[in-house]
């Protein structure tokens, strides 16, 4: 299947035991159909933009890259990542999203650490498999943990980021982590 060109089968499956809500619902296995517009089809007349899901019991370790703001800042800086990232608006949306779903557990924090967690500790923490195989996948997870103030914080360095090269069939996968 060529996306972007013609309608795609996609079967998913997620090849762990942390899925903790998805919509639509889901099992281990899903299939749907993708279109070239990026609506996703899931049958029974279930048409997303995306698939969502949320995970349970999974602990991600300190970035070592980051930045430490105001708690009131987080948005700001969520929206900063959007763009040097070159996320598109409807990508971006979701990520503020999953921001602003983040941020009810930072309540009673005044400064945060936020960072990006590695794509490879979410290829295997959190594995899935997709046929056929996109040729892009970029797994763009903010890691959100609360500090006790906002100080130049030795070590800490900002990441350097990059705009998402998009080439052929290409999956974004966005989400919000907040380390309690």
């Amino acid at each position: 299947c060529v996306t972007g060109v013609q309608t795609c089968a996609l079967p998913i499956s997620f090849d762990h035991d942390h899925v903790a809500y998805a919509d639509p619902y889901l099992k281990k296995n899903l299939t749907f159909t993708a279109q070239p517009n990026g609506e996703l089809n899931f049958g029974n007349n279930i048409l997303r933009s995306r698939l969502h899901y949320e995970y349970a019991d999974v602990h991600f370790t300190h970035p070592k890259n980051g930045w430490v703001i105001s708690s009131d800042k987080v948005v700001e800086k969520a929206q900063s990542i959007a763009t040097n990232l070159r996320l598109t608006s409807q990508e971006t949306d979701v990520l503020m999203k999953e921001i602003h779903r983040a941020k009810a557990d930072l309540a009673y924090s005044s400064s945060v650490f936020v960072g990006l967690i590695e794509e490879s500790a979410l290829n295997k923490q959190l594995p899935f498999s997709l046929s056929p195989a996109p040729t892009t996948i970029r797994r763009i997870h903010i890691y959100l943990e609360p500090v006790a103030t906002i100080q130049t914080t030795p070590g800490v360095v900002a990441p350097k980021l990059s705009p998402i090269e998009r080439k052929g069939f290409t999956i974004i996968e966005l989400g919000a982590y907040v380390q309690q």
